[in-house]
């Protein structure tokens, strides 16, 4: 386990992903610094409470990294801490992908998330996103989740076979959804229920395995030039 409280980068020799650090015991990565540049690395964490990337403090920019966990979160972004992931992959069979919880400029862009317990991406309470150019494939949970007082941009994203709603807003959460494309969800493609802003532009919602768009009591999305196709039940509920 490493834990880093100043400005450093750790950046493999090469390309290959052939410099690994594993951790059985707590978090893997603990990065309380103002600055923190991670690339090419492999990240795995077997601590069933541990995120294996717990940021805390400053930014963590991860460029081209494996992150590999096993606990509620593969990665987290809290306190005052944020994270900039870059051509990265994220895989956790027994919890969440990516946890946000803190206001700052967190970015996911052009990574992969799969495979994971319960949802590929989560931001809540007062956290701030933006996932632009990114798959999330197979989640058990939710695509993304935005609930609390959270705000997330998502845009030019496919998120496709999630157990739960792909797209699920809730309480008073923001959320500016373009370009989305969400397939083969197994019950519902998107689950609209804050009373805050939600907009979608120019998404499309194909082969949902119930409703496509359930919009519930007290929610007001705005929906412009989406497309909504193959659901097994209604289309907008």
């Amino acid at each position: 386990s490493l834990y880093i409280n100043r400005a450093v980068t750790l950046a493999a020799e090469g390309a290959g992903g052939t410099v690994e650090i594993a951790s059985t015991s707590g978090s893997t990565l603990v990065l309380d610094a103002e600055a923190v540049r991670l690339t090419g690395l492999l990240l795995s964490g077997t601590d069933r409470e541990a995120p294996v990337l717990d940021v805390r403090r400053g930014q963590a920019a991860l460029d081209g990294c494996r992150i590999s966990g096993e606990a509620w979160a593969a990665v987290l972004a809290w306190q005052d801490g944020v994270v900039a992931l870059r051509d990265c992959q994220v895989t956790n069979a027994q919890g969440a992908g990516i946890v946000v919880t803190s206001g700052g400029a967190n970015a996911v862009e052009g990574t992969h998330i799969q495979e994971v317990g319960s949802s590929a991406v989560v931001v809540a309470e007062h956290g701030r996103l933006t996932l632009r150019d990114c798959r999330l494939d197979r989640a058990r949970g939710n695509g993304v989740c935005v609930n609390g007082q959270a705000t997330a941009v998502v845009e030019a994203t496919r998120i496709s076979g999630s157990g739960k709603p792909a797209l699920a807003v809730e309480q008073n959460a923001r959320a500016t959804l373009t370009g989305v494309e969400v397939s083969g969800s197994a019950a519902l493609d998107a689950y609209l229920t804050s009373a805050a802003e939600v907009v979608l532009n120019r998404c499309s919602f194909t082969g949902s395995g119930g409703q496509a768009i359930r919009v519930g009591e007290g929610s007001a999305p705005v929906l412009r030039e989406c497309l909504v196709a193959g659901a097994r039940r209604e289309g907008i509920h």
